[in-house]
């Protein structure tokens, strides 16, 4: 009982804001028999329940293969006539990156807000969100992780780009080859792949005991599910986690 205790105001004095949203360890946690099976119910539930989020995963597709493209046909002979080819792949590539990531959080926070049981259904954690739970530390987090997706996005990410200008990428940006919408499908699907494969033996890698508490430790420092969280990482893993196994 006196140990619970003391282990309980040590856990209290933490000076670290993010660290009072969850319990940081040095080693990656193994998920018990129970909680696996309570995901895995949990998931089956959630998964039944799809209906209109197919039709909206529908019209994405069809917007990303028909409409994207068709709007891409318009604007570029005007974006080439100003810009150099590596030009273009930098500023494209980071425009659509931090548009998207904008975006996404932007109407994810909406969604989060708003507390539509439509949407509620679809929740993993029924926990309270955490500028719910203590808005002061929240703020202070929230500063902390913007702080590290910035960094991310506008200073890791352009070198990398400039780097693979550098060792000669090839680059696609004539009008003459734009790519049909079977081409970009089948390079879709290879990449998806690709990404697929590095992400998972890159993220597994960073789960070994002894690579854990050095880096991928950052990236749960939350444990509720929000969505400006998933960028959130030391700039080691989002090097070889995310751009590599993407670029």
């Amino acid at each position: 009982m006196i140990r619970t205790i003391i282990i309980k105001l040590k856990l209290q004095e933490k000076n670290s804001p993010m660290e009072q949203f969850s319990i940081p360890s040095t080693a990656c946690s193994t998920p018990t028999t129970d909680s696996v099976e309570k995901i895995i119910k949990n998931d089956t539930i959630r998964y039944k329940r799809k209906g209109y989020g197919l039709i909206s995963a529908t019209l994405i597709a069809i917007s990303f293969f028909y409409l994207f493209p068709q709007l891409l046909k318009a604007i570029l002979p005007k974006l080439i006539a100003k810009w150099t080819v590596p030009q273009l792949y930098i500023m494209m590539s980071i425009f659509v990156h931090s548009v998207t990531t904008f975006l996404a959080n932007f109407v994810l926070y909406l969604i989060y807000t708003a507390k539509i049981e439509f949407f509620e259904r679809y929740r993993v954690l029924t926990n309270p969100w955490p500028w719910e739970s203590d808005p002061e530390k929240w703020k202070i987090v929230l500063k902390k992780t913007i702080k590290n997706n910035l960094f991310s996005h506008f200073v890791i990410i352009p070198t990398i780009l400039v780097l693979d200008t550098l060792v000669g990428v090839k680059i696609r940006f004539d009008m003459e080859s734009f790519p049909e919408y079977k081409e970009i499908l089948a390079q879709l699907i290879f990449f998806m792949i690709c990404e697929d494969f590095l992400f998972y033996w890159s993220h597994r890698a960073l789960h070994h005991p002894k690579i854990y508490p050095i880096i991928h430790k950052q990236h749960h420092e939350y444990n509720i599910t929000v969505s400006i969280a998933a960028e959130y990482s030391h700039p080691l893993e989002f090097v070889i986690a995310n751009v590599v196994s993407f670029d």
